[in-house]
């Protein structure tokens, strides 16, 4: 299977100090600003080697006004399917070459499902890593969700992260 999409949203902020009049006081103002590519586009392919395994990479690009490429984006994914029971595994890496800075992000994810007809439970261990660090930031996390419909799920999940900031999500997820 293959698919193509256009169009990325992305944002940066922008920190900078200013005079307030009104005090006298130099305060920190933050500002976000549109940093979405005038173009991106994007592909993925997948292929089935065998009926329980799905193998697939993804490719995405982004180009400014000048016609200069701001956003690269690859990525590769595997999944294992043998009912009740699904593994799926991604890595991701990005570069954002911006005007006001560069930034490399990579990530991956690693998550086994069990399925009980329209329930199921997941667990996911994942990270991301900024700007090629050898720091990751990594995230555990446990979940039940509910299939509403063919492209329609209700999950929640407890959520561990490297940083020590748990929290619990509730999501309905469309697409």
């Amino acid at each position: 299977s293959a698919y193509a999409v256009n169009g990325f949203n992305t944002t940066a902020e922008i920190v900078h100090e200013q005079l307030n009049l009104a005090t006298g006081e130099i305060e920190e103002v933050v500002d976000e600003i549109d940093t979405t590519p005038d173009d991106a586009y994007g592909l993925r392919l997948a292929f089935a080697p065998a009926a329980e395994i799905e193998l697939g990479g993804s490719i995405a690009a982004g180009i400014n006004q000048s016609r200069k490429s701001e956003m690269v984006l690859f990525g590769t994914d595997c999944t294992v399917q043998m009912a009740p029971y699904a593994l799926r595994a991604e890595f991701i890496y990005q570069e954002l070459n911006r005007s006001i800075a560069k930034e490399t992000r990579r990530g991956f994810y690693l998550e086994a499902t069990r399925t009980f007809e329209r329930l199921y439970i997941a667990s996911r261990y994942g990270g991301i890593s900024f700007d090629l660090s050898e720091e990751w930031s990594n995230q555990l996390s446990f979940g039940v969700g509910y299939v509403i419909g063919e492209s329609a799920k209700l999950r929640t999940e407890y959520q561990i992260d490297s940083k020590n900031q748990d929290m619990i999500a509730l999501q309905l997820a469309i697409g």
